[in-house]
């Protein structure tokens, strides 16, 4: 049954991208390899990938794309569980990482390619050091920094579009932050874009401003909820920020001047699952916004700018699933995948094939 669901990944795969080589990994056996490293091994720029359902998480299996620009798409961070993926190497720029759960281990961008792509992934933290890197419908969930950057380099472009920043500390270390850029002396110039996003449990989302740097930081439209760690603040940027439509709840530090449109949620959860006792649990919590107070305040209370107008065409809402791309629930990917199949039993020679399959797909980009 397993060998069939994986054919029709293959055949669906090749009919939407034809000047590509799709490579298939499948832990079971069925797929072209048995491991993702053996595929972005054989694999030339402009491949694409496609991991089948399962655990990819032998000793080996650290996939090192270097040199080449790939598409790795697993069919889901509920899926697929891998190790940690790095990008390297002038060839790699523009590589897409996506429907994977890297689960303990992270996913770095690292010199010579110049670009990254993460989707719809969930990790514990994305490292970068390089020109643009852009991270779309991940939850980045960990005990310390969930992005973290040490570089040298100007006029870089940072996104982070309808990402969930989970600390999972019961206790948040007060030197922990969701986006820590630069370390002591060294810097950079450049600019961080932070748009329908969600901050849960940090006691300091930002630490952007080092020794010698100029970056501009821009956040529209996020929630920032249920604060954790003693020195809680906004954190440290540069000089040409904005605050504009985002929201906060009564654990959160004191609003400064410069913050506009800002919503204050006292102590109204706007959630339809979050227990601040146990803080936000993978599986469990539900950050969709529900029908009460909390949830009332944060409809069409986003930008009024329509090209952030959520998909029905209203107002955006704020927080991870507002606006015209919101948050894909388990990284569903925009490829088709065949989760599983049923055929009829027992099947004799000349009789035909009853065959059912499950599938999932998700909105493309």
């Amino acid at each position: 049954m397993k060998r069939w669901a994986f054919s029709i990944i293959a055949v669906i795969a090749c009919a939407l991208s034809a000047q590509a080589t799709i490579r298939t990994v499948n832990s079971n056996g069925t797929g072209q390899y048995l491991e993702i490293y053996l595929a972005v091994n054989a694999a030339v720029t402009g491949d694409t990938i496609l991991i089948a359902p399962g655990t990819y998480n032998s000793y080996s299996d650290n996939p090192n794309i270097n040199g080449k620009k790939l598409h790795v798409i697993g069919a889901g961070w509920d899926l697929v569980t891998t190790k940690s993926f790095t990008v390297q190497g002038a060839g790699a720029t523009r590589t897409i990482i996506e429907g994977v759960n890297t689960g303990s281990n992270y996913i770095s961008l690292s010199s010579g390619a110049d670009s990254l792509i993460v989707r719809r992934c969930r990790t514990i933290q994305v490292s970068f050091s390089s020109l643009v890197l852009i991270v779309e419908d991940c939850i980045l969930a960990t005990s310390g920094d969930c992005f973290s950057y040490a570089q040298y380099l100007n006029n870089v472009l940072l996104t982070f579009s309808h990402c969930l920043f989970v600390n999972t500390n019961a206790s948040p270390a007060n030197n922990h932050n969701a986006i820590d850029i630069g370390y002591g002396t060294q810097s950079y110039s450049g600019t961080v874009l932070v748009q329908n996003c969600a901050f849960v449990n940090y006691n300091k989302p930002f630490d952007l401003y080092h020794t010698s740097t100029v970056k501009a930081l821009a956040v529209i439209n996020s929630v920032f909820y249920d604060w954790g760690g003693t020195s809680r603040s906004w954190g440290t940027y540069g000089p040409a920020t904005v605050f504009e439509y985002n929201a906060s709840d009564s654990t959160a530090p004191a609003i400064p001047g410069f913050f506009s449109d800002h919503v204050l949620l006292a102590g109204d959860d706007p959630f339809v699952n979050y227990d601040e006792t146990a803080n936000y649990v993978h599986g469990t919590s539900d950050l969709h916004l529900n029908g009460g107070t909390g949830g009332l305040l944060l409809t069409d209370a986003g930008h009024p700018d329509p090209s952030f107008n959520d998909l029905d065409g209203s107002r955006n809402n704020i927080g991870i699933y507002g606006g015209p791309r919101p948050l894909v629930d388990n990284g569903v990917p925009g490829y088709p995948f065949a989760i599983s199949l049923t055929v009829s039993s027992p099947l004799f020679n000349g009789e035909s094939l009853e065959a059912q399959s499950v599938g999932r797909i998700g909105p493309r980009y």
